[in-house]
């Protein structure tokens, strides 16, 4: 496997695991009714389909084509325990807000275990580095609505 291949599947699955967060957010937006939280949720979405162009790009530069509409099984996983959870606690927002902060968790362990692999370059590694600012950002307004409610 070459340098660009591996790197490719790094690129890719980070890609996959912002889809999941974006499917996440778009199920617990369906599923609650409060209007501030939906803000927030509408906002994550939003960070992940940028954080998706650039890590797209990043794979088109090394000759490869993103998948787009993967997903990971991590997120799989979510999904479902997204869905059992508010099937059981009848829509309980502080529920959604707790398996929203865990897919928030994965997401920057996914980010971690990426920004250690020995094939990302400086300049990729700053792009990385930039995306978790980001996602991080996003968590701590999930979390600060959360302790403010």
């Amino acid at each position: 496997m070459d340098n660009n291949e591996e790197l490719t599947g790094v690129l890719n699955d980070l890609l996959k695991l912002n889809n999941d967060r974006i499917e996440i957010y778009r199920r617990a937006i369906r599923k609650i009714g409060e209007h501030d939280l939906k803000v927030i949720f509408l906002g994550a979405i939003e960070e992940s389909k940028k954080i998706q162009s650039i890590l797209s790009m990043e794979i088109f530069k090394r000759d490869r084509l993103p998948d787009v509409e993967g997903t990971s099984t991590e997120g799989k996983l979510n999904q479902f325990w997204l869905d059992v959870k508010v099937f059981f606690n009848a829509h309980d927002q502080d529920t959604m807000r707790r398996a929203c902060g865990f897919s928030e968790y994965c997401v920057q362990k996914a980010y971690t275990d990426a920004l250690n692999h020995d094939k990302v370059s400086g300049e990729l590694s700053q792009i990385l580095h930039n995306q978790v600012a980001a996602l991080r950002k996003s968590h701590e307004t999930l979390k600060t609505y959360s302790l403010s409610y």
